[in-house]
Order: C-alpha cells, then structure tokens, then sequence
C-alpha cells in the first residue's frame, strides 16, 4: 500500500510544478522558443515510460516477485526525483527529462502493488482490499499537490527531493517488513521482450468491441490529460498564479473533486445509471466543463468548473474501464484491463506531446479542443452504446 501511495503521490505533485518551472523560464533562459517542445516532452515522457514499463515490470514481477521488483521500483524513483530536483536546482533540461523518463518506467509500481494486494486477498476481502488501494490513490492524489504548497515557494526543488526520500523509506519499510506476495512465480525461462507493450496495444484493435471502446478512450483520455495539463498553463499566463497557487488549486479543486467522487458522490451514481450512461453523460459533461474553464467567468467559478471537472473526470475512467471489463469473458479480464492501461498511457502520451502546440496557438484554443476531444468521445459512445448496454 505504501508504494501505490507513493507512486500517485508522485504523480499528483508533478504537473503544477512542471508548469511553474517553465513559466519562470528555469530550464530554457537563453532559448526560449524551446519552451513548448520542451514543456511537450516532459509531460510526454512519463506516460510513455509507462506504456512500456507497465507490462514489463509486471513479467519481472512475476519472475523475481512482488516484494524484489517494488523494491526495484521505489529506488528507481529515488533516482528519477532527485534528478528532476538537481534539473531545477541547475537548470538543466536533460537532468529533468530524464527524471521523467525513468519515473514513468519505474512508477509502475502501482500496478505492482495492486497486484501484490490482490495476491494476499481471499474472496471475502477481495472488495475491502481493492477499496483500500482506491483511497490510497485518491488520498495520495490530493495530499501530493499539498505538499507543492508547503514547500514551492521555498524552492521548486524541495518538493522533488521530498518525494525522493518518502520513496527511499518505503524502499526500507518494504525490504524489512514486507513478506513475498507472488503464490508461484513464472518459469525463468520466459522471455521477456521491449516490444510486449506494443503488442498488447495492437491488440485492443484485434477484438471488435474493444477497438470501438479503445478509439473513445484514446480521445477521452487525450482531451482529459490535455484539459488537465492546460488548465495549469492557462492559470499561470493568464493570472500569473505561483507555484503554491498552482499547487493549492490542484490540491482543493482537482483533489477535492476526487476525493468527493470516490467516497460520495460516485457510489450514489453507480446506483443511478448503467455504466454505459454514466460514461456517456460523464464523458459530454467534463468536455463542456473544460470550455467552461476557460471562459471569462470570476475565478471563485472557475475553481468549482474545475471541482466539477475532477468529479466528472472520475466517473468517466471507472466507468468507462468497466465497460472494458464487460467486453469479454471472466477469463480475459487480465488481458482486457492491460489493454485498457496501454491505451490510456498511449493517449497520455499524445496529450503530453500536445504542448509543442502552444508555439502556434493559445492555451485558451487548446482547452477548447481538449473538451471538443471529451465531448466526441461521449458522442461515439452514445452512437455504438447498444453492445456495452
């Protein structure tokens, strides 16, 4: 559980602080027609470490086990943060992007994790179990941007080293108190190849309902992630918010939003709707939500588009991964959840690479088309809703 905290912790501090060091020109003071491309790249470069690191990881975990491979993981992470931290304390750009590279590789652990839970769980606490790792991340989630808040503003630097050292204590915590997990671990004579990842993901568009479901995930999850990046951009040109404002916007709206879906708000909905609705109604609302947000409206309403947002967001990613779950047989929901992950790394990827965008147009067009991405989505859905019904 500790590294599945760590691992969303890391994820939800990353993003305003990214923003804010290239607002303040840290990386690119005597370039800085590079900005975009660059600012394109580090956003980027996490999720496609991940398309590749997630499945490899879980082979390696299968082969060395939980408990060794977690441990690989969260030292990993030691290295990558405190890259990024020396990236901002020396301006270097190559320090930074390859932080986020090696973080994106290694921050499987998540998924490590998971399994590790699950592997301990019996029937009976199968729920309770994966409950629990639900409240780390969303925990994790809103609890990382607040610690941007606390230490921005005394150096862009600390809250990278910050995470750097909570992963070297899970890394001790997990070497002398976590027991191995993995029941049976794989021959070693298994083959463990680069171009697996590539592999799951050509074959989401091998199944006829999953490659309908995969092309509405992709634009989902490329207008969310871009929505999600350019709220931040749009806050800090437009309003010149800090990086603790930016931080504390993340922390109260996008992680209040969360927080209040996870424990509130989404339970009552899945009693209201099939999951095919709440998607489709999930997926218009966040699109028209991200307009919204960039609108001339007082900033009091634009914090609660934002909440709203990270509502709708959530109801539409479980919801629309149920629909994944739904498309086969019980004895392909492992297959179909890693397709699912792939393709939602692969669409965070084109998301992130979405900033070089911002060399020829405004954040306020991007944001735009980000929500027009969420609302054809929710649009395709509602048109091919019949075989998920």
């Amino acid at each position: 559980m500790a590294a599945i905290f760590v691992d969303a912790l890391s994820y939800g501090l990353i993003t305003p602080l990214l923003v804010a060091a290239f607002a303040e020109n840290i990386f690119l003071a005597n370039n800085p027609d590079l900005q975009p491309l660059m600012l394109a790249l580090s956003f980027a470069l996490f999720p496609l470490g991940m398309f590749f690191g997630a499945v490899i990881l879980g082979d390696i975990s299968d082969r060395w086990g939980r408990r060794k491979t977690l441990m690989f993981c969260m030292a990993g992470l030691t290295l990558a943060f405190s890259a990024m931290a020396l990236a901002v304390a020396l301006h270097s750009i190559a320090l930074l992007l390859t932080g986020r590279l090696v973080s994106g590789l290694l921050g499987s652990s998540m998924a490590i994790g998971q399994a590790a839970i699950i592997d301990r769980s019996t029937p009976e606490t199968h729920s309770v179990k994966l409950r629990r790792i639900s409240i780390a991340n969303t925990s994790a989630l809103f609890l990382g941007p607040g610690i941007g808040v606390i230490l921005a503003d005394s150096g862009l630097y600390l809250p990278f080293t910050c995470i750097s050292l909570m992963a070297i204590a899970t890394l001790v915590w997990i070497a002398y108190s976590m027991e191995e997990s993995r029941r049976t671990v794989i021959s070693n004579t298994k083959i463990i190849h680069w171009q697996r990842p590539l592999d799951i993901f050509f074959d989401a568009f091998k199944h006829k309902k999953i490659r309908q479901l995969s092309l509405i995930y992709i634009l989902f999850h490329a207008g969310s992630s871009m929505s999600y990046q350019f709220f931040y951009v749009f806050l800090s040109e437009k309003f010149d918010y800090s990086p603790s404002e930016l931080s504390l916007f993340s922390t109260l709206a996008m992680g209040g939003g969360g927080l209040l879906t996870t424990f509130l708000i989404l339970p009552w909905l899945q009693k209201k709707f099939t999951p095919v609705n709440l998607s489709i109604y999930a997926l218009l609302a966040s699109g028209l939500l991200s307009m919204l947000f960039q609108t001339e409206i007082p900033m009091v309403l634009r914090w609660l588009a934002g909440l709203f947002w990270a509502v709708t967001l959530v109801s539409a990613y479980v919801s629309t991964l149920a629909l994944f779950s739904s498309c086969v047989e019980e004895d392909r929901q492992g297959w179909a959840m890693g397709v699912a992950n792939s393709v939602f790394a692969f669409s965070f990827v084109i998301g992130g690479l979405s900033a070089a965008l911002l060399a020829i147009t405004s954040v306020e067009i991007l944001i735009c088309f980000a929500g027009l991405l969420m609302i054809l989505s929710g649009a395709l859905l509602y048109l091919h809703r019949k075989p998920y019904a």
